[in-house]
């Protein structure tokens, strides 16, 4: 078999090399653009059909836009503002599709990146995203996604809280009533960037009812009925908020026993009481 070198004059440069060999990422960007083009038109599709469909009583008071970060990218749709007998506004596309208020990122996009962010640094986050979406998603979008999510997981434990202790209204207790419930505390300190302190602790505890050997040759357990709460506000009680969360589970009025582990630092002491 014979063989020819291109002669030297004949070959691209390094930068028209160098675009070649971008070759991927350039398609992936031009199916992204694709792809949105496509979502618009199907959401918009969608929309009319579920204007077709609303309720007789609903009034029609124009037209919002929203913008969307999907997984290829921002979308801005144009969808319709209902108001029904109440009062109340809706927003018949957001409400079918399941898009909470004031959430840029669709429900699929912000569960894969929360799992991401659950698993690395923030950092290894970005350089991963960004990577598998040619730059699509970038690390300011990441990075606001992930701020957004924890603020209202934030939120959802001042609610907790403040219903809960403050009201006296905590949820309804759960069914499971076991013995002894366990419970293991740690904190982890993460270094900040532009706060005004240098560190932060975060708080976690798991409670389980007890342990379960694996069915494999070795001795490996598994933890029964884990739960897990993770605390980022220091405005709140820990232990006060982590018992109205795992009191969801059980019920731990009727709980004879509570066994605490941990590495004997001070708040973790305080959840005897």
């Amino acid at each position: 078999m014979m063989t020819q070198s291109i002669p030297r004059d004949q070959t691209p440069g390094q930068e028209a090399q160098a675009r070649d060999q971008d070759w991927e990422e350039e398609c992936y960007r031009l199916g992204c653009a694709s792809a949105r083009r496509e979502a618009v038109q199907r959401l918009q599709a969608l929309e009319q059909r579920l204007h077709a469909h609303r309720p007789a009583s609903w009034k029609d008071k124009g037209w919002r836009e929203r913008t969307l970060v999907t997984r290829f990218g921002d979308l801005r749709i144009r969808r319709r503002v209902y108001q029904d007998e109440h009062g109340t506004y809706h927003f018949l596309l957001d409400e079918y599709l399941g898009w909470p208020p004031a959430q840029v990122a669709t429900p699929r996009l912000t569960e894969q990146v929360v799992e991401l962010a659950s698993r690395m640094p923030f950092r290894e986050v970005v350089r991963t995203v960004t990577a598998l979406t040619a730059g699509v998603l970038s690390p300011a979008t990441i990075h606001r996604l992930t701020q957004r999510v924890a603020q209202r997981a934030v939120e959802a434990d001042h609610t907790m809280w403040e219903q809960g202790v403050q009201r006296g209204g905590a949820p309804p207790a759960g069914d499971r009533v076991v013995p002894t419930l366990y419970v293991e505390a740690d904190g982890l300190w993460v270094h900040l960037q532009r706060e005004g302190t240098r560190y932060y602790e975060v708080k976690s505890a798991i409670a389980y009812e007890g342990w379960q050997r694996l069915p494999q040759n070795a001795e490996r357990y598994a933890l029964v009925g884990k739960r897990v709460y993770c605390h980022g506000d220091d405005t709140l009680p820990f232990w006060e908020v982590a018992s109205l969360a795992w009191s969801r589970r059980w019920d731990l009025s009727r709980i004879p026993q509570v066994v605490i582990g941990g590495d004997g630092a001070p708040w973790i002491d305080e959840g005897r009481e």
